[in-house]
């Protein structure tokens, strides 16, 4: 493929980042936290059903495994969360961007904002003290954490997008 001059080409092409992917990262949040808790709370349904056969030593050892492997996604969520938010601002930072977008950029913040409030509310108040998941609240810190301070993960990352969207060429309006 043969390469025009001046036209540069950037890592993942054609993909390109945008104000909006503050709202994909709370939904996919919310789906996959939600995602973790209904497959613990399953799995605590499955062995719970199946204790007469705890006596044998065989499904002892595959129900405590796999519990332990229900209880890394904890970690895994962590890891891809930040993961997913660093990958954003990577790939914002690649958008040229006009300054004058600036104030509209801030007004779609505020409102990610204020729906990630929303959104950390129902995780607490329906989720986290729902009587379903009672099992799966205790064994999942990293999740709640996340979703208590969920306003505060996507103000910072709001603010990453901004540096990256609108500080990252200098002289390219002039």
């Amino acid at each position: 493929m043969k390469r025009k001059k001046g036209k540069r080409i950037y890592l993942g092409r054609n993909k390109k980042a945008s104000m909006l992917d503050l709202f994909a990262l709370i939904a996919v949040m919310f789906v996959i936290g939600l995602s973790i808790f209904l497959a613990f709370t399953v799995f605590g349904k499955i062995t719970n059903s199946m204790d007469s056969y705890r006596t044998i030593p065989e499904v002892n050892t595959t129900f405590n495994a796999g519990e332990g492997a229900l209880k890394t996604f904890d970690y895994g969520f962590a890891f891809f969360v930040i993961g997913l938010g660093l990958s954003a601002v990577i790939f914002a930072s690649l958008v040229k961007t006009h300054p004058v977008f600036l104030i509209f950029a801030i007004i779609i913040y505020a409102i990610a904002i204020m729906l990630s409030a929303q959104i950390s509310n129902v995780w607490q108040s329906n989720i986290q003290n729902a009587t379903i998941f009672e099992n799966a609240t205790g064994n999942f810190p990293i999740v709640n954490k996340f979703f208590s301070k969920l306003p505060l993960i996507i103000l910072g990352e709001g603010l990453m997008m901004i540096f990256a969207l609108y500080m990252s060429y200098k002289s390219q309006w002039e």
